[in-house]
């Protein structure tokens, strides 16, 4: 069995002029090392799990917007800024790749409150942002200032992604969600090397009606409730807040949320197109490993990827390997 990690697939493919993936004879993606570009070939719903991939690999341009909570430290609020009770002024929008991004967060988790943390909702997770988005650009320092939290619902969600039934009139479906489930996991041990925690622990009964509910409209809701009250701790007489920020990519959620009072940093994909530039080929490997697990099974030249085999082990995971096998 020959295993290679992403480190080993960003060396061996950085001597190349170029070369394009395939997935069942047909070009998907090609890549172009000389000058830091991917072209998308796809087309149809597999035109869409690639540009899926990209995203979760960090390629995409995604913009970073901010609506502070019912109780940040703000004067006023426009459209695009907000003004701290100090008299600066904080835009509330800015693109993830800017240099700025970094003490832009630390301006916003300030305004919410000493000690702020980020909380992540699921799809900031299942999108890998935290490890492919974040990090390359911030660094892991910057990562663990942040004070990133985990819901448990969350983490149960994946959980339920992976284990639902798998019907046979929707099993290549359901076998998707489960491998990229499992990719999630793999995110999960990044957040927690980087100083990422759960939430606290939930009652008995809150889990077991989650359960109940998970992956119905309402999951999204009781996400939301868990963090709330994580934020807002009610006591007799009054309540004790701890300050946060509320990740999503979702809109609808982002919006709830702030109708509920919480703060949100909302991070949305900017136009979506047929090609992209790349920092390094560490990103085009992180690539590769996508589309190896999303898509099950990829062929780049005369040899044959796969991102899910029986015995793939949590070390495997963590340096985001593929098994090279016979196309």
């Amino acid at each position: 069995m020959n295993v290679l990690s992403k480190t080993a697939l960003s060396r061996g493919f950085s001597e190349l002029q170029g070369f394009a993936v395939a997935k069942n004879g047909n070009e998907i993606v090609e890549c172009f090392p000389a000058t830091l570009s991917i072209i998308v070939r796809a087309s149809g719903d597999l035109r869409d799990d690639v540009q899926h991939s990209i995203d979760r690999a960090g390629l995409r341009e995604i913009q970073a917007q901010y609506t502070p909570s019912s109780h940040a430290k703000i004067s006023s609020r426009e459209f695009d800024r907000v003004r701290s009770q100090s008299g600066s002024e904080i835009m509330t929008s800015m693109q993830t790749n800017s240099a700025d991004l970094g003490h832009w967060i630390q301006e916003i988790m300030s305004l919410e409150g000493d000690g702020a943390a980020i909380v992540l909702d699921t799809n900031i997770i299942m999108r890998h942002y935290a490890r492919n988005l974040l990090y390359p650009i911030l660094g892991q320092d910057a990562l663990r200032a942040m004070q990133l939290r985990i819901p448990r619902l969350s983490l149960l969600e994946i959980e339920r992604q992976f284990n639902e039934p798998r019907v046979d009139s929707k099993r290549e479906a359901k076998e998707k969600k489960r491998r990229l489930a499992l990719y999630a996991a793999r995110e999960t041990l990044f957040l927690k090397s980087v100083g990422a925690e759960f939430l606290p622990d939930l009652k008995d009964t809150t889990l077991e009606a989650f359960s109940r509910i998970a992956g119905e409209k309402f999951s999204d809701a009781w996400i939301r409730r868990e963090v709330k009250e994580y934020w807002q701790t009610r006591f007799p007489g009054g309540a004790i807040y701890h300050p946060l920020v509320f990740a999503t990519c979702d809109l609808m959620n982002a919006l709830a949320a702030s109708a509920e009072g919480l703060a949100v940093l909302y991070f949305s994909r900017m136009d979506e197109t047929d090609s992209y530039a790349y920092r390094d080929m560490n990103q085009v490997a992180e690539l590769i490993v996508d589309l190896a697990v999303s898509l099950s099974k990829i062929q780049i030249r005369n040899t044959a990827y796969e991102g899910l085999w029986e015995g793939k082990t949590i070390w495997q995971w963590e340096a985001d390997s593929v098994r090279a096998v016979a196309p």
